[in-house]
């Protein structure tokens, strides 16, 4: 018998009319009120009616008569009630037309009744009825009293022969019954769903639409099957429940079945031999297949099939332990005679998994997509609140809370396990409730912080007057446009206007001796800062706040045209204003130092005059790409809270800009750069201008300490022109040392003296740190390739040193054969590609390499655990790309072997072209593969750990080429510091020679105080900063390389390189101790000195030959009196 709910609706047989129904479900009925009764019309009729139930079709018409002369005819409207649990049964009723609904409070089970005759079993035994009974639709029935019911018995003994004979059947039915739903309960017991304990807690928009579509499949009035997907720990079994225990079907079972059994549960489901499975029981239920992604691909074909056509078959009783072909087939021929029965199933199937499944069209299918909790940052608080709320009504104590800055930090997490996760941080910080009160503050969670939130401190917490600081409006409004904007023309004009000698111009001091030395000081520290006061844009805002006045609307961004070709122009415009630099020695000439803070000031207001916000600062500005590219070493960062964003903004000033809100929002336009803060992934795009800190109404940006340069291996997205650019600064270096670059190439500096071969020498050293960081990617990716080989030839000749016994058909001794005798083929080929190495450009390389060693390798059958890092997969991986191999024999190697695009070592970058250390999978063996390695062929675990060590494909180039960023960087300061050691602290006699003081004051220039460092103390500030930026890009070598470093020994080597070659073509790196030997040996005698060094500037202009001599007496007299390294005195 049938499983049957609580509440059950049925009709009646029709016996005269079609619309005369009634639940064949029904108990007791209560007695009608007196005032519906209505006199029956004709008593023949009647008695041929009731003539018609069981039992009293075998009556005589006289005891029928006698019935229906003491029936009363009542009509009861849809909902009301006929009989209430409890209440004494004081009449039978008859049903004569309609439908009655029965509720049975205390009894789950089945129930039945005669036809259409209600109260029969309580009337007769005199108790009170035991079910509730509604009228469903308008009702008609006869009621016949116990009064009068016991007077026709006493007058007929055969009716009541009769009633008892039909209440002992009933009873008999509902035995049977009560006897199958027993049988079913234990059948289902281990696999039963209750009913869920709560529905979806939220109110954002996603929580709205899943909980609408969970209505929507709930009320499915065709019952199609449900496929829920989503992360783990997003409750989408509770889901499930819900969908079930909301629909019309809430009454019948539902039960969950585990996918991920070897099987796929098809022995429980479908059963086997005679036993029966779920199905059998389930009848109308709903069944919950949960894990589907782990079920095995025979059990899916076979479940797919059932949700098609609801067909399914018992399982061979000889069958155990897996599911057989003869199980798994749809073919009655294949399966045993006893189990070939087709069965039907009629319950509805819910599935959840953790990926979507496309399933044929004949299985229709509901799609739930349930959103993960780091997109429902506004779900967070609700649910918070209610596993607080069940944590303390569990533990006895007072309701507990988090403080607002517990909730923000929770609201930041990215939950890998979704729901589940929160809940056992809310429990866990319940449990230690005890230590901090009925509030629970933010420390408690220290550990729930996101990948890019880790390692950060906020400056803000500890400092909270720098905020207050920053909100104000000196930063930098007041600044820019209320000093700078009067300044800056003024400056210009002395660099156009003023003198062009330039030592009698302080604003060429303070471009080329102060700006430029302080602006990589300042790098590591506060990254972009100076953007933010940059005089550029401030008239570049100067002019789009005209045009705004004069009613102007600006354009939109073209964001797609500047960020693919934004970057590539301002690399041009770079490269061009580097060659115009060194030719036209705009350092010593003001004018032309002028007109190229006028054509960067152009460009600006060009822009921004044209399009909204700052344009030309974020795509176009050389100096603003030069600034992004370092400001990813920066120390600092400013960043949003994603989760408390997502959760708590829906006005995105800090992103558009807008009025003030409150509580903290400031009135504001907007980042000028068109991010938000939220969603940075490096300093490159940030001026620390702090507008979005303004904007906040929410305190969810932060300025935070961090480790330097952690984007660069976290989150960054590498960029072709923004490596570019930094390869082209680092051969800027070397450009301002042309003369010394060309005598160690054996050229004469006089030959390059013209404008033309100025430029060109100039040009080829701005290209070449690029190509030989090309050339030697190149390399590391052929010694990869040849170690790799060399290490899987090791283990196998190990393996045939240690007298392992093979068959003559081994593949293994084959494959060590074939490459022993091949190892003249080897060399040759690696001598083949060290010419072409020689011959041709790094992309050349590259594909020589690839080329002869893949060539080489295809004649070689080679086992499958020594196969290259691009051939090591998994079996699975490796049958479906690969298709049918022999075992422990892969197929020869294809043209991709060496694990890189067919186009070069510079594959696309991208979200799916680019894997970033530490973020993404990592090709090679798995910890089982590299047991059997050594188990199979007994390779010591020495080899075996190189081997696995060396498994990995190698990095790609725009990502491991930012790696040389700290020596560019560290370079380039280099190269200015000796300005601003030397000749910055000489500012106060250029000023008044600048103003002529010399001509009318009669303080003289000369009189006036000098701030210089000692050249030795320059010399080794110097090198103590290039060896810091050579160990850093080592190190971040390393890091971004994520590899040996005897594997990235090439890229190692050409750093090394760089920094020998910028402390060889440095003039105080290099001629300092001679020249200061020299000077010790003349001390102050009449000899006279060696010539300055180039720093001083050139040797005719008096005054650099004025401070060479005043350096000269200082150190001959008092050796210690500057730094750290002074060399020691006059000799005597």
């Amino acid at each position: 018998m049938p499983y049957k709910s609580l509440a059950q609706t049925r009709q009646f047989p029709a016996r005269h009319t079609s619309s005369f129904a009634a639940q064949a479900a029904i108990s007791t009925v209560e007695s009608a009120p007196q005032t519906q009764a209505q006199k029956l019309l004709s008593r023949s009729d009647d008695v041929q009616r009731l003539q018609q139930y069981d039992p009293f079709h075998s009556l005589p018409a006289s005891h029928a008569l006698a019935l229906v002369q003491r029936a009363e005819r009542i009509t009861l409207h849809s909902g009301e009630d006929v009989s209430v649990a409890g209440h004494p049964a004081s009449a039978l009723l008859i049903v004569r037309d309609g439908e009655l609904h029965a509720e049975d409070a205390t009894y789950q089970g089945p129930f039945c009744s005669i036809d259409g005759m209600v109260g029969l079993r309580e009337v007769l035994l005199g108790t009170n009825f035991t079910q509730t009974v509604r009228a469903a639709t308008d009702v008609e029935l006869w009621r016949i009293s116990k009064a009068d019911l016991d007077a026709v018995v006493a007058q007929y003994p055969d009716v009541g022969l009769h009633l008892y004979a039909a209440a002992t059947k009933q009873l008999t039915a509902l035995t049977e019954e009560l006897q199958d739903d027993i049988q079913q309960r234990e059948a289902l017991r281990a696999y039963s769903v209750t009913s869920p304990k709560v529905g979806i807690i939220g109110s954002s928009r996603y929580a709205k639409r899943l909980r609408s579509q969970i209505v929507k499949a709930s009320q499915d009035p065709a019952r199609q099957h449900v496929l829920i997907f989503g992360e783990p720990g997003l409750e989408k079994d509770t889901i499930a429940s819900l969908i079930h225990f909301g629909s019309p079907a809430r009454r019948e079972a539902m039960v969950r079945l585990d996918c991920a059994r070897p099987d796929g549960g098809l022995a429980e489901l479908f059963g086997r031999g005679k036993k029966k499975g779920l199905l059998h029981w389930l009848e109308n239920g709903t069944l919950l297949l949960t894990n589907w992604h782990q079920a095995p691909a025979s059990a899916q074909k076979r479940l797919i099939g059932l949700m098609t056509d609801g067909g399914y078959q018992r399982l061979p009783a000889h069958s155990r332990g897996r599911v057989t072909e003869a199980a798994t087939s749809r073919d009655p021929a294949k399966v045993d005679a006893q189990d070939a029965k087709p069965l039907q199933c009629r319950a509805r199937i819910i599935v959840t998994t953790q990926q979507a499944v496309q399933f044929p069209d004949a299985c229709r299918t509901l799609q739930i997509k349930v959103a993960p909790l780091r997109v429902r940052a506004t779900d967070v608080a609700e649910l918070q609140r209610y596993f607080l709320k069940q944590a303390a009504r569990r533990r006895g104590v007072p309701s507990l809370m988090l403080t607002p800055a517990a909730v923000r930090q929770l609201q930041s997490y990215n939950y890998p396990n979704n729901i589940k996760e929160l809940e056992s941080m809310v429990e866990r910080a319940a449990t230690q409730a005890a230590d901090f009160g009925p509030e629970i503050p933010d420390s408690v969670f220290w550990f729930a912080t996101k990948i890019q939130d880790r390692l950060r401190s906020n400056l803000f917490k500890g400092l909270p007057e720098l905020k207050q600081i920053l909100r104000t409006d000196w930063w930098p409004e007041k600044i820019n446009h209320g000093f700078t904007v009067w300044i800056y023309p003024a400056y210009v004009a002395l660099l156009l206007w003023g003198p062009q000698d330039p030592t009698r111009n302080f604003g060429i001091s303070l471009f080329w001796n102060y700006w430029w030395p302080v602006i990589f000081f300042v790098y590591p520290f506060l990254g972009r800062v100076w953007c933010a006061v940059c005089p550029f844009m401030i008239y570049g805002e100067v002019v789009q706040r005209w045009r705004l006045a004069q009613g102007a609307v600006l354009r939109k961004w073209p964001r797609q045209l500047s960020q693919e070709w934004g970057p590539w122009f301002l690399f041009t415009l770079f490269a061009a204003i580097l060659v115009w630099e060194e030719v036209w020695d705009l350092p010593h000439t003001p004018y032309l130092s002028a007109w190229l803070l006028l054509i960067i000031t152009a460009g600006a207001m060009i822009c921004s005059s044209i399009f909204e916000r700052r344009l030309w600062c974020r795509y176009l500005c050389p100096i603003g790409g030069m600034n992004g590219l370092f400001a990813k070493l920066s120390v600092t960062e400013l960043r949003a809270k994603q989760g408390i964003c997502h959760s708590n903004c829906a006005t995105f000033h800090c992103y558009k800009g807008g009025p003030a809100e409150p509580p903290e929002g400031l009135e504001t336009n907007g980042c000028p750069l068109h991010s938000h803060p939220a969603q940075l992934t490096d300093n490159a795009d940030c001026v620390l201008c702090m507008e979005c800190l303004k904007a906040c109404p929410h305190g969810s940006v932060e300025f935070r300490l961090r480790p330097p340069g952690i984007d660069l291996w976290t989150s960054h997205t590498p960029s072709a022109a923004e490596l570019a650019l930094q390869f082209m600064l680092l051969g800027a270096v070397f450009v301002h040392h042309l003369p010394a670059v060309s005598q160690q190439v054996g050229l004469d500096p006089a030959n390059l003296e013209g404008q033309l071969p100025h430029s060109l020498a100039s040009f080829v050293l701005l290209s070449l740190p690029a190509l030989l960081a090309l050339g030697a990617h190149g390399v590391t990716h052929y010694l990869i390739r040849v170690t790799h080989h060399l290490t899987a030839s090791a283990a196998n000749q190990t393996r045939a040193s240690d007298g392992s016994e093979v068959s003559t058909g081994d593949p293994v001794r084959l494959g060590v054969s074939r490459i022993q005798q091949q190892a003249s083929a080897v060399a040759a080929a690696a001598a083949q590609v060290a010419a072409d190495m020689a011959r041709e450009s790094a992309h050349s390389v590259w594909t020589a390499a690839a080329g002869a060693s893949g060539q080489l390798l295809n004649s070689i059958q080679i086992p499958t655990t020594l196969l290259p890092f691009s051939q090591q997969v998994s079996p699975t991986a490796a049958a479906s790309s690969r298709g049918p191999t022999k075992r422990g024999i892969a197929t020869p190697l294809q043209d991709r072997a060496s694990g890189l695009d067919a186009a070069g070592p510079n594959p696309s970058p991208g979200p799916s072209g680019l894997e970033r250390p530490g973020m993404g999978s990592t090709l090679g063996p798995s910890g089982v593969e590299v047991a059997e390695l050594q188990s199979r062929q007994k390779v010591p675990t020495a080899v075996v750990g190189v081997a696995v060590g060396r498994s990995r494909p190698p990095q790609a180039f725009l990502q491991l080429a930012y790696g040389y960023l700290p020596l560019v960087w560290a370079g380039t300061l280099t190269h200015y510091l000796p300005a601003f050691l030397l000749q910055a602290g000489r500012i106060l006699p250029v000023v008044s020679r600048t103003v002529y003081a010399d001509h009318w004051s009669p303080l003289q220039p000369e009189s006036l105080p000098e701030f210089a460092a000692n050249p030795a103390v320059a010399a080794f500030l110097q090198a103590a900063c290039l060896a810091f930026g050579t160990a850093a890009s080592l190190a971040l070598l390393r890091r971004l390389g994520g590899r040996p470093w005897l594997d990235i020994a090439p890229h190692c080597l050409l750093t090394l390189g760089f920094a020998a070659e910028l402390h060889a073509v440095d003039p105080l790196l290099e001629t300092p101790n001679a020249w200061l030997e020299e000077c010790r040996k003349i001390g102050l005698s009449s000899t006279p000195c060696p010539p300055p060094p180039p720093l001083y500037g050139a040797t005719s202009d008096p005054s650099g030959l004025a401070s060479y001599q005043k350096d000269i007496a200082r150190i001959s007299t008092r050796s210690r009196s500057w730094g750290l390294l002074c060399l020691p005195g006059p000799r005597t």
